[in-house]
């Protein structure tokens, strides 16, 4: 069945206007809008993405005001962290929920009414 779906959409696409295809994810990841907590597990041992990339990433992202909690391991290579170190990583993982949940939630300002200079259950918008 999946042949003829792609064929179909293969074909489809020949006579429709497409979205060009993403060039550099980086620069849309890096400028991600959202600003919830992030975790990054990264090691100095993965020769795919150098931990200084990671480091330089978290430091952009700190600086558009994000929360982000990191921890760097020293030889997992590439996505292995869990599989060398499953404790710690497991760890790391549910210490992060813990903080999300435990952090009262803070609304970004351009959701309260304008007319209003503090949050109240009335100048709330939820989308």
């Amino acid at each position: 069945m999946w042949f003829f779906e792609e064929t179909y959409f293969a074909f489809k696409s020949l006579f429709r206007k497409t979205e060009p295809i993403q060039t550099n994810p980086f620069n849309d990841l890096k400028n991600e809008p959202n600003e919830y907590p992030q975790l990054f597990l990264y090691s100095k041992g993965d020769v795919v993405i150098p931990h200084t990339d990671i480091e330089n990433f978290i430091s952009y992202r700190r600086q558009q005001g994000v929360d982000v909690s990191s921890v760097c391991f020293e030889d997992a290579e590439h996505v292995k962290i869990y599989t060398k170190y499953p404790t710690q990583y497991i760890q790391c993982v549910c210490s992060f929920i813990n903080n999300c949940l435990a952090t009262p939630f803070k609304p970004p300002m351009e959701t309260f009414n304008s007319a209003s200079t503090t949050p109240s259950s009335t100048s709330m918008k939820y989308e």
